[in-house]
Parts: C-alpha cells; sequence; structure tokens
C-alpha cells in the first residue's frame, strides 16, 4: 500500500498575528537554529513579503533572498538580514 502525502505549508496556517507570534515564540523556545530559520521564513511568507518591504523598506525580492538565506545558513546571517530590514526583537 502506497502512503499518499500533500504538501504542507505552515505559513497557510499562520493567518493571524497572534497566531505567527506564537508560532514564533514557540520555534526560540525550541532554541535549533535551523527551525528558527525556517519559522521566520514561514512567518515572513505569512505575513506577505510585499507588506513586509513595505512596512521596512526593503525590496521584496532582497526579503524574499534573506528569508532563503535564514533556513541555508542559520539564525546568525538571518537575524542579521532581519535586522538590517528593520526588524526589532521583542521580549515579551
Amino acid at each position: 500500500m502506497t502512503l499518499k502525502t500533500k504538501r504542507w505549508d505552515a505559513a497557510a496556517q499562520l493567518d493571524t498575528p497572534e497566531r505567527i507570534v506564537l508560532y514564533l515564540e514557540a520555534a526560540f523556545e525550541d532554541g535549533d537554529p535551523a527551525l528558527i530559520a525556517a519559522a521566520i521564513g514561514d512567518a515572513a511568507k505569512a505575513y506577505g513579503m510585499t507588506r513586509l518591504a513595505k512596512k521596512t523598506g526593503a525590496r521584496a525580492r532582497g526579503a524574499l533572498s534573506c528569508a532563503q538565506r535564514q533556513r541555508q545558513s542559520g539564525v546568525h546571517d538571518g537575524a542579521q538580514g532581519a535586522a538590517g530590514a528593520g526588524a526589532q526583537a521583542v521580549a515579551g
């Protein structure tokens, strides 16, 4: 018997700011840099790259490239890219 699967996109489930925050908090609590980078990319995708670019003054293509680099190189480069795009860390 063949197992059939469907592609699942976390960003599709992040449909409110509250869900995005909870998702990111869970990733940071885990502490795995690859998971954190993936969660940041998912959150950015969910928020909308164009909206993100408008809010931060960055170009949408540049923001997308940053999210892709985060997944490949770890959280350090991603944090630098997010900070460069105008993101701020908020302690809660």
